[in-house]
């Protein structure tokens, strides 16, 4: 698996009526790159980013952005190093997104996140969906009780889909498929 590397950049493929463009934090990973914009959407011409990486900054306003920028790329850098070997594009944007806390550090198993998410159900009166959810988190579970997102690969459905035919829980109509 190769390294994953993280860097600001402004996106020149969407400038603005005012003449700036986007910024965006840019994560490459196995010679492909995303772009993500920060929270806090920032844009700037090609003069005011270079300003902001110049080593001897002294404007107010350059400083505020070029922290935040700075402290975006950290916290891209500690998701990644926190997802170490598990490194996946889903699971990068689950967390930098906050979809999935970074403090979770169960954040690559799949079971944590089907509770996080039949708990949000539950609280916003979406009974049907969070049983939906629980039923199919206790299937997996039986047939495999620790997974994790980098475990879920074709060969893994297939064997599942195996074991869900061998029950008889497969849906008949979804065989043909």
């Amino acid at each position: 698996m190769g390294a994953v590397k993280v860097n600001v950049i402004i996106d020149k493929r969407s400038q603005k009526s005012d003449g700036t463009y986007p910024v965006k934090i840019v994560v490459y990973h196995n010679q492909t790159n995303k772009r993500y914009s920060p929270k806090r959407k920032i844009s700037l011409n090609e003069t005011d980013f270079d300003k902001i990486n110049s080593p001897r900054l002294k404007q107010e306003e350059f400083v505020i952005i070029k922290t935040y920028l700075e402290s975006e790329k950290v916290r891209a850098l500690k998701i990644i190093k926190e997802l170490g070997g598990e490194f996946r594009y889903e699971l990068f944007e689950s967390l930098f997104f906050d979809i999935v806390p970074i403090e979770d550090k169960k954040a690559v198993d799949v079971y944590a996140m089907f509770d996080r998410h039949i708990k949000e159900f539950f609280a916003s009166k979406r009974i049907g969906t969070a049983t939906s959810y629980q039923t199919a988190k206790r299937s997996l579970a039986r047939y495999s009780p620790k997974l994790t997102f980098s475990d879920i690969t074709p060969a893994f459905l297939k064997k599942y889909e195996l074991y869900m035919t061998e029950k008889g829980r497969v849906c008949e109509r979804y065989m043909a498929i």
